[in-house]
């Protein structure tokens, strides 16, 4: 029978995510012996290496680590805290030159909830690839695509090696980053979608890749969520998390943080911990602020009383917001921040416009780390 050849990139901050990735692969998979692993190597080290090849043959499977040339991308951008990792996909057909039909590319940081052979039987002869399609994206100027243009999400990704290596597209898609990786947001999946035109890859059904944000702001959203899984379970496939939370953060509110915690628990990283958790109890001491009154603020919120934390006031941009409450804590604009003793306070940052929250922050002269942060850790 013919093997399902599955890729993944990871260093070893993303190794731990990637065993659990592995264990749902398998324990969702009938024909897991037929499965063969190649991990392109970003600085993995050895007991995480001992712990991922001890996973996968107990699975019955093969994994093999590969090497890279990863000299060609140490000059290009990294943006939001990502390593130089983010590009080593580029480096898939080359660094599987021994393979020469087609190959499925998994994201470390997703969950597979269906068998993978329903994927990796996906006919892509005529396609140099296969992806779902992310509707709303809506940057195609900045990236220089037609407005008619799907865009796809790199996340998950069945690879038709033969057309990719005939129309040369990773030398393309460096050759594009080498101008562009600065201006860019998205490292490898812009300069995919970039370099390949809607007729040269196939859209697959959505949940293939679930992402994990299409739910994050739902209303519906609960932290105890195994309900909404269930009901759900035949659209999740492939669940990917997206966004800044990850399901491994200390104050995660990722949707669907439980379904990675189950897989975690029968990982040789079981007894892994938050660093940011021994961080947030030496806040114990501090007066805790969140910055911002949206759905994120909410969700933190609620996180942070689970976990026995109290807010003392929340600061929003939104003139509206001033001098009302949410959740029984008063709102301030950003000049009650201006006032405060710097030594006695920590702020976590519950928006998307963190940046630009950073910027403010700094000019009131809060430093990053050491008194504000966005409230979940990016890696």
């Amino acid at each position: 029978m013919e093997k399902i050849q599955i890729v993944a990139v990871s260093d070893d901050n993303y190794a731990q995510h990637l065993g659990v990735m592995l264990i749902s692969l398998f324990e969702q998979t009938t024909s897991r012996k037929l499965i063969s692993i190649y991990i392109i190597d970003g600085g993995i080290s050895s007991i995480n290496k001992s712990y991922l090849t001890e996973t996968v043959k107990e699975y019955g499977s093969d994994i093999f680590f590969v090497q890279i040339d990863k000299k060609k991308y140490k000059e290009l951008a990294v943006k939001d805290n990502m390593s130089h990792a983010a590009y080593y996909k580029l480096s898939i057909p080359e660094a599987l030159h021994f393979l020469n039909d087609k190959v499925l590319f998994l994201d470390c940081d997703l969950i597979v909830n269906r068998d993978i052979k329903g994927l990796w039987d996906i006919d892509i002869s005529n396609y140099i690839l296969a992806a779902v399609v992310e509707p709303e994206f809506n940057r195609h100027g900045e990236i220089k695509i037609a407005k008619t243009s799907k865009y796809f999400n790199s996340g998950v990704m069945l690879i038709n090696l033969k057309l990719w290596r005939e129309n040369k597209v990773s030398e393309k898609a460096l050759d594009y980053l080498v101008e562009m990786s600065s201006r860019i947001k998205l490292h490898d999946q812009d300069a995919f979608n970039a370099v390949l035109v809607d007729k040269a890859w196939l859209p697959l059904p959505n949940y293939w890749n679930q992402r994990t944000s299409k739910y994050q702001l739902m209303d519906s959203f609960k932290l105890s969520n195994e309900n909404i899984f269930s009901e759900r379970e035949n659209e999740l496939a492939i669940l990917h998390y997206t966004g800044y939370s990850k399901p491994w953060h200390y104050l995660s509110i990722q949707p669907f943080s439980d379904v990675y915690e189950r897989y975690l628990r029968k990982s040789r990283w079981k007894n892994y911990e938050p660093l940011e958790k021994k961080e947030m109890i030496k806040l114990l001491s501090k007066k805790l602020v969140v910055f911002g009154t949206g759905k994120a603020s909410q969700l933190l919120t609620e996180r942070l009383i689970c976990l026995g934390h109290s807010i003392e006031y929340y600061v929003d941009n939104n003139k509206e917001q001033w001098n009302s409450t949410f959740y029984n804590k008063k709102i301030y604009g950003l000049e009650k921040l201006a006032t405060e003793n710097k030594k006695e306070i920590y702020i976590l940052v519950a928006s998307m416009y963190y940046e630009e929250i950073k910027l403010q922050l700094e000019k009131l002269n809060f430093i990053e780390s050491i008194h504000f942060n966005l409230g979940w850790k990016r890696r």
